[in-house]
């Protein structure tokens, strides 16, 4: 009976144990769970595997080797707010591997740069509308990039309603760093540049800005008239399938300042650009006399045209200096003919026919990285139709500015205006 007993005490025990050991496994459960929901609301979470590359993935050009935040956390964006946690600043200015998405859709006013310092991120709103915006701060960039290893994807970019009329109002500024991309972003409304890539030192000796790549980007109306600006010793730059829609000059621009040149030699490719209702266009100049670097480009498939009636007071593109600035030119299309058709030789209304000497004609294209890729060249007389649909931040929805923008190009009208509407 004794043994009895004992047996039914030692299980009695036994329950017990087990009994406390759940329980106090269920409250840890519990605890963790709450832990990771807050984490969740606050937008920090561990990554899922990446996913498996894509064609929309694939970047093309210098900055094809970019990891951006790959491997790292996730941290989401869960308010619209200029800063404080949950705010896209406060995720940008987290530190070491990271990826940015969004748990919500509309627009981000901010009342001073948004500066990516640290690099090893990348900023991801495939799946959410989100615009950023900078009303009533002059003399600001709304996104600056001044470290290596960022991606930015599917952000769109009004920089204000209105002509703030000063410098430095881009909507992206690129001032240091390497493995840089901007892919499927769209940009408009900023009274500089739309987008300006000058290396923030005076370094005659060193890169400050390369490995960059601009893919599938619309740029619209904007209030300074410009594109993309590439100066002060950029080098490495691939724009891939740009769109401009009424940007009238600086489509894009490649330059050098006029007080300083670089010692190293500095290249850039332009694929499938299609350039509509514009200016001054495409330029591509050292300004420095007896430069001791040289300038490579390849532009290749490319068109230009204007709205409806519309003039030309410029070629497609315009070599001002002819200072060490060589090019190679192939499958490009527009109102003066094919490829070196469409470039003059010097700035000015008055040198539209005048033609670059064939020194500066490079017979053989540059060895460029999109080309190595084998990268599709599609027909200038296609862009309309295979760029337009996927150009630009379209998912998942476009805002109505591109779609005017867009509308634009297809019915060769102009309907952009000096004051404008946020569509969020």
């Amino acid at each position: 009976m004794s043994d009895l007993k004992e047996i039914y005490s030692l299980r009695e025990k036994a329950n017990k144990l087990e009994y406390n050991y759940l329980y106090n496994l269920e409250k840890q459960i519990n605890s963790n769970t709450e832990r990771i929901k807050n984490l969740e609301e606050v937008g920090v979470i561990n990554p899922p595997d990446p996913p498996d590359p894509s064609p929309t993935t694939k970047i093309y050009g210098y900055g094809k080797d970019t990891k951006g935040g790959e491997g790292g956390r996730i941290i989401y964006v869960t308010n619209l707010n200029n800063s404080g946690e949950g705010s896209l600043r406060w995720a940008i200015d987290q530190s070491g591997k990271r990826t940015i998405k969004s748990k919500i859709d509309g627009r981000i006013n901010v009342t001073e740069t948004l500066a990516i310092e640290n690099g090893e991120v990348t900023i991801d709103f495939e799946d959410r509308n989100i615009t950023l915006s900078m009303e009533g701060t002059p003399n600001e960039f709304v996104l600056r990039i001044s470290a290596p290893e960022v991606i930015v994807r599917f952000l769109t970019i009004r920089r204000s309603l209105q002509d703030v009329s000063s410098k430095n109002s881009d909507c992206v500024y690129i001032g240091r760093g390497h493995n840089i991309v901007l892919q499927n972003c769209s940009f408009s409304w900023a009274s500089d540049e739309l987008i300006g890539i000058n290396p923030e030192w005076a370094d005659r000796d060193t890169k400050g800005v390369y490995n960059v790549t601009i893919q599938d980007c619309l740029f619209g109306f904007t209030y300074g008239d410009k594109g993309i600006l590439i100066s002060g010793g950029a080098s490495e730059i691939s724009i891939i399938r740009p769109v401009f829609a009424s940007t009238k000059t600086r489509t894009p621009a490649i330059s050098t300042p006029t007080d300083r040149d670089y010692s190293f030699d500095c290249y850039f490719e332009v694929i499938n650009p299609l350039i509509y209702d514009t200016s001054t266009g495409f330029t591509y100049q050292i300004n420095k006399s007896n430069p001791e670097g040289t300038f490579y480009l390849n532009l290749i498939g490319g068109t230009e045209f204007q709205n409806e009636g519309g003039g030309y007071s410029r070629n497609m593109m315009t070599i001002k200096q002819p200072n060490l600035v060589y090019a190679y030119l192939e499958g490009n299309e527009g109102n003066f003919g094919t490829d070196w058709d469409l470039v003059q030789f010097g700035n000015g209304q008055s040198n539209i026919n005048k033609p670059v000497p064939n020194e500066y004609r490079l017979s053989e294209p540059v060895d460029t990285p999109a080309l190595a890729q084998g990268i599709e060249i599609l027909k200038a007389n296609e862009l309309v139709e295979k760029l337009l649909p996927t150009s630009g931040n379209y998912l998942p929805q476009r805002d109505s500015e591109d779609e005017r923008a867009i509308n634009d190009i297809i019915n060769k009208t102009q309907t952009y205006k000096d004051v404008n509407v946020f569509p969020y």
